[in-house]
């Protein structure tokens, strides 16, 4: 995949993007949080980071019930940025697109 985007689909490769695999940190603010705007019903699970605006988007399956998909994004940060999931915790954003996680050492 080269350095493109991850969960790659064609309407996506048009902007460039870069592997949110390069590492958490270029991600986080100067408070240490990281911002994400979330799409849930999504057709797949997915996280696309674009460098140009800094923006962090993650793409979930599951429905915004009951805290599933806050739960699936968790999941998902910890899989893309190989991190526990514990490290994660939403400090605001609880039933909003826009969401902002604390990264815990």
């Amino acid at each position: 995949m080269s350095g493109k985007i991850v969960g790659y689909s064609s309407a996506a490769a048009q902007k460039p993007e870069a592997n949110v695999q390069n590492g958490l940190e270029k991600w986080l603010n100067e408070r240490g949080e990281l911002a994400v705007r979330v799409t849930p019903k999504a057709a797949k699970n997915r996280v696309t980071c674009d460098p140009e605006t800094g923006e962090v988007r993650v793409y979930v399956t599951v429905v915004p019930e009951g805290g599933k998909a806050n739960a699936a994004v968790v999941k998902l940060l910890s899989k893309e940025f190989g991190i526990a999931k514990s490290r994660f915790d939403l400090i605001r954003g609880q039933t909003s697109r826009d969401k902002v996680f604390a990264v815990l050492d």
